[in-house]
């Protein structure tokens, strides 16, 4: 009797055990399909409603829709400014759209410069699909439209990414030659960030997006401009360190305080004097 209960009551742990372990193995499955099918919307965190224009914040501008070759629609304002030939253009990061960069847009005024900014497929008013080569095929339809309609040399064109739009910008300067490449709170690769924050996932199977921003530094020898926090909360200081060390060409990190999205505002005098010091290389 005494083994017999033992070995029902074994039985019910084994039974109990196989069941969790069978659950754990079906919500990690579950957790790596869900990672496999909707890692766009783990990336991409659209608003169509924008919250402001540049006339908002006292700047004149052109209000444009461009279509694409797939016929894709892309909303960007240029913003004018005779003070100086130079053209920022200005990539955002991945939640949002344009209108969320207003504030950095009227720095960048602020100093002079000309200012082109858009907003991705699926982002304000833009329409279109949306996949990373499309974004690439989009800044590269950008990029003739600055050059060839607008008539912008390509050595007066800064590319000015932040967060995502980093990796847009390091692309473009890879396929181009502007005049300096700006990276603000970039990180090395969706790759790389994927395993900091899901290092529990097979993220090397999984994930389709790449956006691999330390690949393409190597391959721009051009002024590049690190910007990045070491108190940013969302994309690790070092990853903006390594893209540093990196970087072939003439380089500076500029260092703020602050968090991911704030770091900018709260540094305003650190982050306006040290984009002018950098400009500042151009013309010399």
């Amino acid at each position: 009797m005494k083994s017999g209960t033992l070995t029902v009551a074994n039985m019910s742990v084994m039974k109990i055990l196989s069941v969790v372990v069978s659950s754990a193995i079906l919500i990690y499955a579950a957790i790596c399909v869900f990672m496999f099918f909707f890692q766009k919307h783990l990336i991409h965190i659209p608003y169509e409603q924008l919250v402001g224009d540049p006339l908002s914040q006292g700047m004149e501008f052109e209000d444009l829709y461009l279509t694409t070759p797939d016929n894709a629609r892309l909303h960007a304002w240029y913003i004018p400014n005779s003070n100086s030939d130079y053209t920022f253009w200005i990539f955002t990061g991945n939640a949002g759209n344009k209108s969320y960069m207003l504030d950095a847009v009227r720095l960048i005024y602020d100093l002079g410069y000309s200012v082109f900014i858009y907003d991705y497929r699926g982002y304000g008013p833009s329409k279109g699909r949306l996949t990373e080569q499309t974004q690439y095929e989009d800044a590269e339809f950008l990029w003739n439209y600055l050059t060839e309609i607008r008539n912008i040399p390509p050595k007066k064109i800064v590319l000015h990414g932040r967060s995502l739009g980093t990796a847009m910008a390091s692309w473009v300067a890879t396929k181009t030659e502007p005049a300096a490449l700006i990276l603000e709170s970039g990180f090395t690769s969706v790759t790389d960030m994927s395993k900091h924050i899901y290092g529990w996932l097979p993220i090397d199977l999984l994930l389709r997006w790449k956006y691999d921003n330390l690949e393409r530094i190597t391959q721009y020898s051009g002024p590049t401009l690190l910007i990045h926090s070491p108190d940013d909360e969302i994309v690790p200081y070092h990853h903006s360190v390594r893209l540093f060390e990196a970087a072939p060409g003439t380089k500076q990190i500029l260092e703020l305080s602050g968090t991911h999205l704030e770091g900018f505002i709260d540094n305003k005098e650190i982050y306006t004097d040290g984009i002018s010091r950098f400009m500042a290389l151009l013309s010399s």
